[in-house]
């Protein structure tokens, strides 16, 4: 069973200027959970990031690259 709408998983997490692996859990459009990369999160859509990209979540937009 998902337990968020969307779940996407970087190996380049940018949170409070710390770059690490991570998930962000989304629910209606907001950000609902910010956890280590093997907490594995599930969701109804998954993104996987892969190594390359990077995601910084809580900015006024979302940006991931």
């Amino acid at each position: 069973m998902a337990q968020y709408d969307m779940v996407l998983r970087a190996h380049r997490l940018l949170t409070s200027g710390r770059e690490e692996p991570g998930c962000v859990g989304v629910i209606d459009g907001r950000i609902a959970a910010v956890e280590p990369l093997d907490s594995r999160l599930e969701g109804r859509r998954v993104v996987d990031l892969g190594r390359t990209s990077s995601c910084s979540p809580g900015w006024s937009t979302p940006t991931c690259t």
